[in-house]
């Protein structure tokens, strides 16, 4: 399996909130499933706060397959310091098959 997908999303904005998102990297981290067949992936995104405030990001990113049908989501969530930029980051396990669907990644703000 690659390590990275060529996947990505564009930098998004968060309206009024001040808020950019970079685009979303993922690679696994184990060469081979683990005993129950899942793959260990990390998922990461660059969160940029461009506000006078500190600002707390709860964000589902969601994994499309190539006919936009979501196999998989994630969960990031942090708090974002005035003017500073963070990378948010999990870990998650997935199944080898849905992760060879994987074509590209949204990020919902909730």
């Amino acid at each position: 399996l690659p390590v990275l997908l060529g996947c990505s999303v564009a930098v998004v904005e968060a309206g009024a909130r001040g808020i950019e998102y970079g685009e979303v990297g993922h690679k696994v981290l184990d060469d081979h499933p683990d005993r129950d067949g899942e793959l260990k992936i990390s998922i990461k995104l660059s969160v940029r706060n461009d506000s006078d405030e500190d600002i707390d990001v709860d964000l589902m990113i969601r994994a499309l397959d190539a006919e936009g049908f979501e196999v998989f989501e994630a969960n990031l969530e942090g708090s974002v310091r005035a003017g500073e930029t963070r990378v948010l980051t999990d870990s998650n396990y997935i199944s080898p098959r849905i992760y060879k669907m994987i074509s590209r990644w949204e990020i919902e703000d909730e």
